[in-house]
């Protein structure tokens, strides 16, 4: 089992699951991953089933998280494809995916602005998966999160002015 999905894809468009054993032919504009089934979900953070978890960072510092749910009968965590989002607390996120964060925000050090997430998934054991890195970070979807939201674009700018001065 395989998943593809577009290289430069928005809002989980384009994105299939291959279950046979051919592959169909295509372009070099798709990303081609394992399968990781994720339906055990996140115990550790009350979370059942199907699921992504995104970190938002900017300039290397972990802003803030969420979980995103897909609604039932399909694999897309994404919001516009009608999944929901969780917002998580950074001090309960578990220490493998903080400590797999670290060593992608190292990477980019050199690099400012960097404003990006970091999209994790946790296999039936527990074990953490980088699935993607995002430069689109999904703001349309934080409802009751307006304070979040907005320092969120604060810090941004502010990473962008710093960048350019």
């Amino acid at each position: 089992k395989i998943i593809i999905k577009p290289r430069y894809g928005v809002r989980g468009v384009g994105i299939k699951k291959i279950l046979g054993p051919k592959i169909p032919d295509m372009s070099s504009q798709y990303v081609v991953q394992p399968f990781i089934n994720s339906s055990k979900g996140i115990p550790s953070l009350g979370i059942k089933g199907k699921h992504d978890l995104r970190l938002i960072l900017i300039n290397g510092e972990l802003h803030h998280a969420y979980a995103r749910i897909p609604k039932k009968g399909s694999m897309k965590g994404n919001c516009a494809q009608g999944a929901k989002k969780l917002f998580i607390p950074i001090n309960k996120i578990p220490k493998d995916i903080i400590t797999l964060q670290q060593q992608v925000a190292k990477k980019f050090t050199k690099y400012k602005p960097s404003i990006y997430s970091v999209d994790f998934i946790l296999d039936k054991n527990q074990k953490p998966y980088i699935i993607e890195l995002e430069s689109h970070l999904g703001f349309l979807y934080y409802p009751k999160k307006f304070a979040l939201r907005r320092d969120c674009f604060k810090k941004i700018f502010q990473a962008i002015n710093q960048a350019y001065k």
